[in-house]
C-alpha cells in the first residue's frame, strides 16, 4: 500500500486538506478523501518475467459542499494527471495517469457530495 500512502502524502504537501483514508472511505465522516486501488489492470512482465507492477487507483472526494467537493476534485486531479518517470515519496511511477475527469458519483445518506477520480498506475514500489 505505500504507493497510495505516497500519493496521500503528495496531496498534502501540495495543499489538499481533508482527512485521507486509505483502501476504505469512512462513513461518517462527510469531508474526506479516500484513496484505493481497484481491480481491471493488465498484467505487465519484461522479457525476464519481471516488470513493474501496474494497479487502477481510485480517488473519492466527499464534501457537504457541492463547489467545494468539485474544486478539491479538481485540485486533485490537476495535481495527478500525468507524471511519467517520477518519483514520489519512495514509489517510482513510470506513468501515472488519469483516465479522465472527475465525475459526479453520489449523495450520501447524509447528503454530502461525492466525486470520482480514476487513474492508470505502472510503478515500482521502494526505488
Amino acid at each position: 500500500m505505500s504507493y497510495l500512502t505516497d500519493i496521500g502524502a503528495y496531496l498534502q504537501a501540495n495543499g489538499v486538506t481533508g482527512t485521507i483514508y486509505y483502501e476504505v472511505l469512512d462513513e461518517i465522516q462527510d469531508n474526506c478523501i479516500a484513496i484505493s486501488d481497484y481491480q481491471g489492470f493488465n498484467e505487465y512482465e519484461t522479457q525476464d518475467g519481471g516488470g513493474p507492477d501496474q494497479q487502477n487507483i481510485n480517488i473519492i472526494v466527499r464534501n457537504t459542499d457541492s463547489e467545494t467537493c468539485w474544486t478539491n476534485a479538481e485540485q486533485i486531479y490537476r495535481l495527478l494527471r500525468e507524471h511519467y518517470n517520477e518519483t514520489i515519496g519512495s514509489t517510482f511511477f513510470m506513468e501515472l495517469t488519469a483516465k479522465g475527469p472527475h465525475t459526479f458519483l453520489s449523495r450520501t445518506p447524509s447528503n454530502a457530495f461525492q466525486r470520482t477520480i480514476n487513474f492508470y498506475s505502472k510503478y515500482i514500489n521502494g526505488a
